[in-house]
Protein backbone atom coordinates (compact mmCIF):
# COMPACT_ATOMS: atom_id res chain seq x y z
CA UNK A 1 0.00 0.00 0.00
CA UNK A 2 2.94 2.32 1.26
CA UNK A 3 4.61 1.61 -2.58
CA UNK A 4 1.14 2.37 -4.99
CA UNK A 5 1.05 5.88 -2.95
CA UNK A 6 4.37 6.74 -3.22
CA UNK A 7 4.41 5.44 -6.88
CA UNK A 8 1.18 7.78 -7.10
CA UNK A 9 2.75 10.74 -5.85
CA UNK A 10 5.58 10.37 -7.85
CA UNK A 11 3.88 10.02 -11.11
CA UNK A 12 1.96 13.14 -10.40
CA UNK A 13 4.88 15.16 -9.80
CA UNK A 14 6.58 14.25 -12.79
CA UNK A 15 3.39 15.48 -14.83
CA UNK A 16 3.61 18.72 -13.09
CA UNK A 17 7.13 19.07 -13.75
CA UNK A 18 6.19 18.00 -17.22
CA UNK A 19 3.87 20.02 -18.28
CA UNK A 20 5.42 23.29 -16.29
CA UNK A 21 7.46 23.14 -20.03
CA UNK A 22 4.54 23.73 -22.25
CA UNK A 23 3.57 26.30 -19.98
CA UNK A 24 6.44 28.09 -19.49
CA UNK A 25 6.86 27.93 -23.29
CA UNK A 26 3.29 29.61 -23.92
CA UNK A 27 4.65 32.41 -20.83
CA UNK A 28 7.41 33.39 -23.44
CA UNK A 29 5.50 33.70 -26.18
CA UNK A 30 3.23 36.17 -24.13
CA UNK A 31 6.05 38.21 -22.49
CA UNK A 32 7.56 38.60 -26.54
CA UNK A 33 4.61 39.54 -28.28
CA UNK A 34 3.22 42.38 -25.57
CA UNK A 35 7.43 43.46 -26.26
CA UNK A 36 5.90 43.46 -30.16
CA UNK A 37 2.90 45.65 -28.95
CA UNK A 38 4.91 47.92 -26.58
CA UNK A 39 7.34 48.95 -29.48
CA UNK A 40 4.40 49.16 -32.11
CA UNK A 41 2.94 51.69 -29.87
CA UNK A 42 5.56 53.94 -29.05
CA UNK A 43 6.58 53.67 -32.80
CA UNK A 44 3.14 55.08 -33.41
CA UNK A 45 3.75 57.68 -30.52
CA UNK A 46 6.93 58.87 -31.86
CA UNK A 47 6.24 59.43 -35.47
CA UNK A 48 2.61 61.57 -34.67
CA UNK A 49 2.88 63.17 -31.07
CA UNK A 50 6.22 63.75 -30.20
CA UNK A 51 8.08 67.24 -30.96
CA UNK A 52 6.99 68.61 -34.16
CA UNK A 53 8.50 71.31 -36.25
CA UNK A 54 6.83 74.36 -37.91
CA UNK A 55 8.14 75.24 -40.87
CA UNK A 56 7.27 78.27 -42.98
CA UNK A 57 5.64 81.69 -42.13
CA UNK A 58 3.22 82.08 -38.74
CA UNK A 59 0.55 84.53 -39.45
CA UNK A 60 -0.98 85.87 -36.37
CA UNK A 61 -3.88 88.17 -36.31
CA UNK A 62 -4.28 90.63 -33.45
CA UNK A 63 -7.91 91.28 -32.73
CA UNK A 64 -10.18 92.96 -30.63
CA UNK A 65 -12.83 91.21 -28.87
CA UNK A 66 -16.44 93.22 -27.85
CA UNK A 67 -18.72 91.51 -24.87
CA UNK A 68 -21.90 93.70 -25.25
CA UNK A 69 -24.22 92.87 -22.06
CA UNK A 70 -27.34 94.65 -21.45
CA UNK A 71 -28.37 96.21 -18.10
CA UNK A 72 -30.96 97.29 -16.14
CA UNK A 73 -30.77 100.86 -13.77
CA UNK A 74 -32.50 100.24 -10.73
CA UNK A 75 -34.17 103.52 -10.09
CA UNK A 76 -35.58 104.03 -13.49
CA UNK A 77 -35.55 100.26 -14.90
CA UNK A 78 -33.81 101.89 -18.45
CA UNK A 79 -31.54 99.21 -19.90
CA UNK A 80 -28.44 100.31 -21.24
CA UNK A 81 -25.69 98.86 -22.94
CA UNK A 82 -22.00 98.14 -21.48
CA UNK A 83 -19.31 97.59 -23.36
CA UNK A 84 -16.50 95.62 -22.80
CA UNK A 85 -13.33 95.35 -25.04
CA UNK A 86 -10.68 92.94 -24.83
CA UNK A 87 -7.03 92.35 -26.66
CA UNK A 88 -5.49 89.48 -27.65
CA UNK A 89 -3.70 87.68 -31.05
CA UNK A 90 -4.60 84.40 -32.88
CA UNK A 91 -4.52 82.53 -36.07
CA UNK A 92 -8.15 83.23 -36.90
CA UNK A 93 -10.06 86.52 -35.68
CA UNK A 94 -13.79 85.60 -33.72
CA UNK A 95 -16.19 88.26 -32.12
CA UNK A 96 -18.53 88.04 -30.13
CA UNK A 97 -21.68 89.69 -29.39
CA UNK A 98 -24.41 89.54 -27.09
CA UNK A 99 -27.96 90.60 -28.67
CA UNK A 100 -30.71 92.83 -26.00
CA UNK A 101 -33.18 90.22 -24.83
CA UNK A 102 -36.58 91.18 -25.83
Amino acid sequence: MNRTLAFKLGAIALLILLLLIPLSMIGGLIDERQQYQRGVLRDIARSSSYSQQIVGPILVVPYVRTIQQWKVREKTGERYAEQRKKAGSCTSCRSASVSMPN
